[in-house]
Order: structure tokens, then C-alpha cells, then sequence
């Protein structure tokens, strides 16, 4: 497949990297027409050199539909850069900060007999340096962060007794990781070259030649693999990140075809090598299901005889763990459009497997915003297939995350039900839901943080607060702060919308409103503003001023706040006179204490 369009490519060329990523570095743009690709400016700044780097950079964002103009520090100014605010570097106001570490800068040259308490005390000094410049960069200049961290140096000295050595290089720079991850770090994501040198080999990709020659971060040969990591990370710092995996059936999660051979004869459990890669496959898709990866099937076949194939001792995934099921005689392409809309997601989240080439190539024709991998050869190789697209990169788990399945098999059952009601109405009140509209406990935080960050649809002005920038606003008693979760007669889909109102003199300005596309179109957001307004009139507020700002992903709450009844002033703001609020709105969602 290597005659493939670079946009559809898993892993790019190094040619692609050298010829085409030069030329996107150098300012030149050899795809024509624009505009149909994000412009985006990305600085990129280290102690290393980074100009190789930077080509593939160039290719991993024309990859993502993004064009870059690519601007770089100079070797050894990285800290000038960030620490002056006249530099370069706050003038180019960049969109995305590329960050790259060397082990040497990161680590002490301290004596082997130092102790814990001592290694710990040094390493807590170098994660406030570095945590006070992501504060820097995020406050000065509003860019998102993406710092690469390097795998340790690879010779082991006396081995086992130097992985547990406190003072060891490699101990200092994993608790190093230990202590930013655990810390408020703005958005940063993280690109972790350890586990990357594990992949790919140490030795290969982060040869110590390299290094004392050119400075370089990492070996010219490692950058086509190195490139769907940045990816990841890149989706991740833009909010774009994959959501859900599509999979065929038939040679993909079973050997065999279930229409032709039978429950008996495919091929999944045990007793022989083949049936033991494909439940080793299907293991793995569902730890990717138990850590927030919604699930979905799109598959040629008879739905009644494709879900038979799960009844099979041995299946390790069942029908149940599919949020959508998607058999027919259709096209891929279709069938995907069809699952991203019942999922109420992007094309753009979708991650689709299949092991037919010729469906693989329709999709990436049709649909090229969907991450797709073709599966080829031996199923014991599928999981490394997968893997090698880092389509699935969290920065941090949330107790959200680990429920999603459960949410979205809940939302499938009330899709079912809203087919069989009369009317809406009808539909809505036999949901039985009860809701919350609460302040935020300690243990929220972070789930309030990442609905404002992972939100694209239901988010009217996709601000993308920090943790610090919210606690910012609960710290003061004027401004509202609401954590609405939910429940339903399916089960309990926990907390899916964050309000955030600042006082401004005599009224309350939304300046945060985001909702899980789970739960959209419930009279859900008509049962939070009825609170917002309860609210804002015990403390006399005249006034409710919203805002939108529209993107590309957000036009389903466009309307909201005429929807809600305010009144427009200007572009893009509304405005509810609580005067004349003379009833509640109407919402189906029925209010249960904290």
C-alpha cells in the first residue's frame, strides 16, 4: 500500500519526511489550494537540535489536515526564549509549543550514595522549573504544549542494582515524569520517548552518535515511526483525539467468515495458534473498551448471523460491548457515516480496522478523517498493527472514562425506546431522569476540567479552562460553577455538563457551557439554565449574557440560547432580562439533592 496518498499513510516515507516536510519547513506549500486545511503556527524549541525533527513535524500535521508554518528557537536560546517576554518566540504567538528534553539537561550529577529523601528533593526543584515554564508559556501566550521526554541513557552499569538506585539517571527522570503527571500541567501532552525506545529500540532510534554529532533528538531512520506519535499528541493538545473503534468481523476479530462457516468453525479461544492471536486480539480491544474507547462493529454480513459469532466459548467480547452494530451488505463508507452519527460523534473520531485492502482503500478515499488500519498476515501481528497509530494516547484516566461503555450501551438502549415511543414527550418522561445542577466537589475537579477540554460539540466558546483557571473562578463567590450530572431509568451517566458563569456587575456572563454529546436533546440543558436562573434571581442579578463562538464542530448549539430564550445583542452575544422570566422552562429532567 505504498502508493498510498500521504494523508491516508499510517507510517509516512522517510522521503516524505526529507523532501516534502523540507519544503513545509522552508515555507513552501506543495498541496495547492489551502484552504481546506487548519493553519496553525507551531514553534519548535529544546535542547536539541530540531530541524529534522521539525520536517516530520511538517508531515504529521499535514497528515491531520493542518497547514504549519513552522518556526524554530536556535539551538541553546530555548530558555532565553521563553524567559524574555520580547523574544521571538511571544511575538510569533505561536498556536503550538513543540518542546524537546535531552536526558542530560534533565538530570543531577549527583553522588551514587544520595539518598531518596535527597534525589527527591532535587527532582521536585526541577519539576517546579519546568512546570513554571509550561505556567509561562501557557499565560504569555495562550499556545498549546507538547513536550517530548527522552528515554534514558542505555548503558546499564552495574544492572539490576542501577534500576533501583535512587540516583541513578534512569530513576531520576522516571520520577521526574512521576511528579509532572501528578502536577497541573495546562493541557501539556506528553510525548514519552522511553516507551517509544522500547518500541522501536533504544539503540536505533537514540544512537549516542547522533547526539554528539548533530544534536539530534532522535535517529533520521526512527522519524516515520516517531510521526503518528506526534500525531497523537497533537490531537490531543487541538481536542481532536480518536474516540471510538470500528471493526469488521469476518478475519478480523475471528478467523473465518460466520456466514459461511459456522459458530463451530471460526476461529477464536484456544487450541491452536490462529484461535489463540484472535482472542488475544479481542483482549485487547476490550482493555481498550475498559478505558473509555467506545466500541463499534461495521461489517458485510447478516446482523442475526454476525452477532452469532460472540456466543462462541472462547469470544472474549460480546454483542453487549458494542455501542453500535453496524451489519449489512451496504458499504463500509455508509455504514461508518451511520455509526458516527448514532454515536453522535465526528467521522474525525473514528479509528476503522478491517482486513480487506480494497474496503481499507474505499474508506480512505471516501472518508480520509478516519484513522484506518488494514489489517495483513498473521492475527498474531494485529495488536501491533493497531498500536503502531498511537490512535489511542490519553494524557490522564478520569472515573468517567472508565464507565463511557456503559454510558454509551445505556444511550443505545434509549435510542432503542425513543424508536418505539409515539412522541417525544412520551419518549422523554418514560426515560425517568433525575438531575443535578450542583456545585463541583474537590473529587470533580478533574472531571470538570476534562469535559471543558475534551468537548467540541456542545461547548459554546471551546475556552478550554486549566484546572487553575477554574478554581480561579470557584474562589470567588460571585461567579456560579455548576456540575450537572445525570441519571436516567438505564443507569446513572454521571457527571456530563459543566456551567461556568462570572459575575460582571449586575449579571452573570457564561463563559464556559459544555455538554457529552450522550446526552444531548433531552431537555437536559433547558433543566441547567432553570437552575442558573434560580440562581442568579435569589441573589438579585438582572441579567444572563451568553456568548458563541462558533467552530467547526459546534453548529449543533448554535441556536441554543434562542432556544432558551434569550434575546440577541450583537453577533454573538444573548442576553435573558430575568424580569421577564415568568416561568420555568420546560424540561423533563426532575431535580434530586446532592
Amino acid at each position: 500500500m505504498s502508493d498510498l496518498p500521504l494523508s491516508a499513510k499510517i507510517i509516512p516515507g522517510l522521503g516524505d519526511i526529507l523532501s516534502t516536510g523540507t519544503r513545509i519547513v522552508a515555507g513552501a506549500w506543495p498541496f495547492g489550494e489551502a484552504d481546506s486545511f487548519r493553519e496553525l503556527k507551531v514553534h519548535i524549541m529544546g535542547t536539541t537540535t530540531t530541524d529534522m525533527l521539525a520536517r516530520a513535524i511538517a508531515i504529521g500535521c499535514v497528515q491531520e489536515n493542518i497547514r504549519p508554518h513552522i518556526t524554530q528557537s536556535l539551538y541553546g536560546s530555548f530558555m532565553q526564549d521563553v524567559l524574555n517576554p520580547a523574544s521571538e518566540f511571544y511575538s510569533i504567538k505561536p498556536d503550538i509549543a513543540v518542546i524537546v528534553s535531552d536526558w542530560r539537561s534533565l538530570v543531577a550529577d549527583i553522588p551514587a550514595s544520595t539518598s531518596e529523601e535527597d534525589v527527591s528533593a532535587i527532582i521536585d526543584k526541577k519539576a517546579n522549573e519546568i512546570l513554571s515554564m509550561w505556567r509561562r508559556i501557557s499565560q504569555n501566550c495562550g499556545a498549546k504544549i507538547i513536550h517530548h521526554f527522552p528515554p534514558p541513557p542505555q548503558f546499564r552499569l552495574t544492572g539490576v542494582a542501577e534500576q533501583y538506585l535512587p540516583a541513578s539517571y534512569t530513576n531520576q527522570l522516571q520520577l521526574l515524569l512521576r511528579r509532572l503527571w501528578s502536577a497541573e500541567t495546562f493541557g501539556v501532552q506528553i510525548i514519552d520517548f522511553g516507551q517509544f525506545a522500547l518500541e522501536y529500540g533504544n539503540a536505533a532510534a537514540f544512537a549516542p552518535r547522533s547526539w554528539y554529532s548533530a544534536k539530534l533528538p532522535i535517529e533520521n531512520s526512527a522519524l516515520p515511526a516517531y510521526v503518528p506519535l506526534f500525531r497523537s499528541a497533537l490531537r490531543g493538545a487541538l481536542n481532536t483525539a480518536k474516540k471510538a473503534l470500528v471493526l469488521d468481523l469476518d478475519n478480523t476479530l475471528w478467523g473465518g467468515v460466520i456466514g459461511d462457516d459456522g459458530v463451530d468453525g471460526i476461529k477464536i479461544g484456544s487450541g491452536d495458534a490462529v484461535s489463540e492471536a484472535y482472542a488475544a486480539f479481542q483482549r485487547y480491544v476490550k482493555l481498550l473498551a475498559d478505558r473509555g474507547i467506545i466500541l463499534a462493529v461495521c461489517s458485510k454480513n447478516n446482523p442475526d448471523i454476525a452477532k452469532t459469532g460472540f456466543d462462541k466459548p472462547g469470544s472474549i467480547l460480546k454483542v453487549s460491548d458494542f455501542a453500535a452494530f453496524e451489519a449489512s451488505w451496504g458499504d463500509k463508507a455508509s455504514g461508518l457515516r451511520k455509526i458516527a452519527k448514532q454515536l453522535n460523534i465526528g467521522l474525525d473520531a473514528l479509528v476503522f480496522v478491517d482486513d480487506n485492502p480494497a474496503e481499507c482503500t474505499l474508506v480512505q478515499q471516501e472518508l480520509p478523517q478516519i484513522g484506518t488500519v488494514h489489517l495483513d498476515g498473521d492475527p498474531a501481528d494485529f495488536i501491533a498493527q493497531v498500536e503502531q497509530g498511537y490512535w489511542f494516547q490519553f494524557q490522564k484516566y478520569s472515573r468517567d472514562d472508565f464507565a463511557r461503555t456503559q454510558a454509551y450501551a445505556m444511550r443505545a438502549a434509549a435510542l432503542a425506546e425513543q424508536d418505539d415511543a409515539s412522541d417525544l414527550p412520551s419518549y422523554l418522561r418514560s426515560l425517568e431522569m433525575l438531575g443535578q445542577a450542583v456545585r463541583p466537589t474537590e473529587g470533580q475537579i478533574e472531571r470538570v476540567v476534562q469535559l471543558g477540554q475534551k468537548t467540541n460539540q456542545f461547548n459554546l466558546l471551546t475556552q478550554r479552562f486549566d484546572e487553575q483557571t477554574v478554581r480561579g473562578f470557584m474562589a470567588d463567590d460571585g461567579n456560579v460553577v455548576l456540575a450537572c450530572s445525570l441519571k436516567d431509568k438505564f443507569g446513572d451517566h454521571g457527571l456530563v455538563s459543566i456551567l461556568i458563569a462570572q459575575k460582571q456587575n449586575d449579571h452573570l456572563d457564561i463563559v464556559e457551557w459544555t455538554m457529552s454529546c450522550r446526552v444531548f436533546s433531552r431537555t437536559f440543558e433547558q433543566f441547567i439554565m432553570n437552575e442558573l436562573i434560580r440562581i442568579a434571581q435569589e441573589r438579585n442579578i438582572r441579567r444572563i449574557v451568553g456568548r458563541f463562538k462558533a467552530t467547526a464542530k459546534n453548529s449543533v448549539v448554535a441556536d441554543l440560547y434562542e432556544r432558551l430564550g434569550f434575546v440577541r445583542e450583537g453577533d454573538d452575544m444573548w442576553v435573558l432580562n430575568l424580569a421577564d422570566v415568568t416561568a420555568p422552562l420546560e424540561t423533563y429532567v426532575t431535580a434530586v439533592s446532592a
